[in-house]
C-alpha cells in the first residue's frame, strides 16, 4: 500500500476516498503491530512480515472493505438524493398551491407538451421503428400506378399485372384494392374497411388464417363464387367467435360472401 498522492488527498476534501481511507487505516494497523515486534527484539523486515503473516490475508480484506464502503457510501447518496427530491416536490407543491393561477398554467403546458411528444413518438414509432407485420417485410415494395415504357411507342402504357410479375426483379406480385362496404347486421348496418386482393396476396405476405384457409387461385378468376376473409375483430365482436363461422355468410352491400377463413388478430389489413 503506497503512500497516498497529493491529488488523492485533495480529492479527499471534496468526497469520501474509501480506498484511500482504507489503505491508511491498514498501514496504521500494520505499521503499529510492526512496532510492537521490533519492541520485542526484531528487525525491521523480520517484524515486518511477521505483522503481515499475523494480520492474515491482507487483500481479501482490504477487498472486502472497499466493496462494503462503497456500498455503504451509495445507500446514503440513494437516501440523501430521495431526501433532496421530496424536499423539492414539497417546495413545488407549496409555490403551486399558493398560485393557483399559476399553477393551472403549468398544469396545461405539461399536457399539451406530453400530448404533442406522445403523438409524435407514437407517428414516428409506426412509420419509421415498428416493423411490418409480415414475413421478410424488408424486402417488401408497394407500386403505385406501375408504368412499363415500350420501345417503339413514345408513351407509356400502363403494365398489366402479369407484365409485372414477369419483371426479374421480383419474386412474387400480388395486388389489393382499399375501400370499404356496408356490413350487414339486420337493422344496424355497419361501414367496414374491405379489400380486394388476388389470392396469392396473404401467402406472399406470410400471414396466414388462424382459422379457415386461404383464397383458392381459382377464386380470383371472374365470375368465381364470392368469398371473403374476416377480421379476428368482427369474428369475435359479430359471431362470437364461433368455429362454425366458416359455413355461414358475410353480406356486403347487400351481398352474400361465403367465410373462407379467420386472420389473426394483430392484422388490420389494409387500414395499417
Amino acid at each position: 500500500m503506497s503512500e497516498p498522492s497529493r491529488w488523492h488527498r485533495y480529492l479527499h476534501l471534496l468526497r469520501p476516498n474509501v480506498d484511500a481511507d482504507i489503505d491508511a487505516e491498514l498501514r496504521f494497523h500494520l505499521e503499529a503491530r510492526t512496532r510492537d515486534f521490533e519492541a520485542l527484539g526484531l528487525t525491521p523486515e523480520d517484524a515486518r512480515h511477521e505483522a503481515v503473516r499475523r494480520f492474515g490475508d491482507l487483500a481479501g480484506v482490504q477487498k472486502w472493505l472497499r466493496a462494503h464502503d462503497h456500498h455503504r457510501l451509495r445507500r446514503e447518496a440513494r437516501v440523501e438524493h430521495m431526501e433532496t427530491v421530496i424536499q423539492d416536490v414539497r417546495y413545488a407543491a407549496r409555490r403551486l398551491w399558493q398560485q393557483p393561477a399559476f399553477s393551472l398554467s403549468v398544469v396545461l403546458v405539461l399536457a399539451l407538451g406530453i400530448g404533442a411528444t406522445t403523438s409524435m413518438f407514437s407517428a414516428v414509432d409506426a412509420a419509421l421503428l415498428r416493423p411490418l407485420p409480415f414475413h421478410r417485410d424488408d424486402q417488401l415494395v408497394v407500386l403505385h400506378d406501375v408504368h412499363l415504357p415500350f420501345a417503339l411507342a413514345e408513351s407509356q402504357t400502363v403494365a398489366h399485372l402479369d407484365d409485372a410479375r414477369a419483371l426479374p426483379a421480383f419474386q412474387e406480385i400480388a395486388a389489393y384494392a382499399p375501400g370499404a362496404l356496408n356490413l350487414g347486421l339486420g337493422d344496424a348496418p355497419a361501414r367496414i374497411s374491405v379489400g380486394v386482393v388476388t389470392p396469392n396476396l396473404f401467402p406472399m405476405l406470410g400471414v396466414s388464417p388462424v382459422l379457415g384457409r386461404h383464397f383458392a387461385a381459382a377464386e380470383g378468376a371472374p365470375g368465381a363464387p364470392a368469398i371473403a376473409l374476416i377480421s379476428h375483430a368482427i369474428w369475435r365482436h359479430h359471431y362470437a367467435g364461433s368455429a362454425e363461422v366458416l359455413e355461414r355468410d358475410v353480406v356486403l352491400n347487400g351481398k352474400p360472401y361465403r367465410i373462407a377463413g379467420v386472420m389473426p388478430p394483430r392484422l388490420a389489413f389494409p387500414n395499417e
